[in-house]
């Protein structure tokens, strides 16, 4: 193998952990999301298995994913595990005939702190240049992010007076849900005019029927709707990430 070839193989295999190390943060960040959604579900449904078996799968995929993320990005791995490993044992919704379903004020404080966290570590990571797989899987961060914050505010008695400045500054809802649209109009763009623009479309669509009602906080009836909607937009993002595999 000549000079020329070694280097090239060497910035190929940077290039592949690169992109390998961003998929499984912002597979991370997305079960984080989809776990404290699902956490917030459990006691909104008043401890309906359902939700309860997706807590434990989300779980689950936010363990595994630290793990292959922290394999490619050492520094300060310990300290991140740590938190997670510590966290995620607290993450339940306990009953009481006094108080219902509910979630330690400080499980919650430091949950929701763990969820801004890495949204802004996914957001360091992604760039307008991102190959288009990383931009779908950004999306999928930035909706489940969104989603989460809705779930933990509405289900809080004194709603967004528990949010600190810090957690504001990092995960704004309306910020994000803006910037959210804009990463599917990109997609759009990237994936020309076939199904996969179309059901783009569509996904775009039923976030700006649920939009109102997340970034606001404004119809906390809409628990059930907004956890289903999310879904249906997660399946699409999902199958348009399984396309861009399959045609590479």
């Amino acid at each position: 193998m000549t000079l020329v070839q070694r280097c090239t193989l060497i910035i190929l295999c940077s290039l592949t952990w690169t992109v390998s190390a961003n998929t499984a943060l912002y597979q991370h960040a997305q079960a984080v999301g989809q776990t404290m959604s699902a956490l917030y579900m459990q006691g909104l449904s008043e401890g309906n298995a359902k939700y309860e078996r997706d807590l434990e799968f989300f779980k689950q995929q936010a363990s595994e994913t630290l793990v292959k993320y922290l394999k490619g990005n050492p520094k300060n791995s310990d300290e991140l595990l740590g938190s997670w490993n510590t966290l995620k044992t607290k993450i339940k919704a306990t009953y009481s005939q006094e108080f219902g379903w509910d979630v330690d004020s400080a499980v919650r404080r430091d949950f929701r702190t763990y969820l801004s966290v890495m949204y802004q570590r996914s957001l360091a990571e992604i760039k307008p240049d991102s190959p288009a797989l990383e931009q779908y899987q950004f999306a999928l961060v930035q909706m489940e992010s969104v989603i989460a914050r809705f779930f933990d505010i509405s289900s809080v008695y004194n709603g967004t007076y528990s949010l600190s400045n810090s957690d504001l500054s990092m995960l704004d809802p309306k910020t994000v849900s803006e910037e959210f649209k804009q990463s599917i109009d990109t997609l759009m763009k990237l994936s020309g005019k076939g199904q996969t623009s179309r059901d783009l479309k569509s996904a775009k669509y039923k976030w700006e029927f649920i939009e109102e009602s997340v970034v606001n906080y404004s119809d906390q009836s809409a628990f059930f709707l907004v956890y289903a909607t999310k879904n249906k937009i997660q399946k699409v993002l999902s199958a348009g990430q399984v396309l861009l595999t399959d045609n590479n």
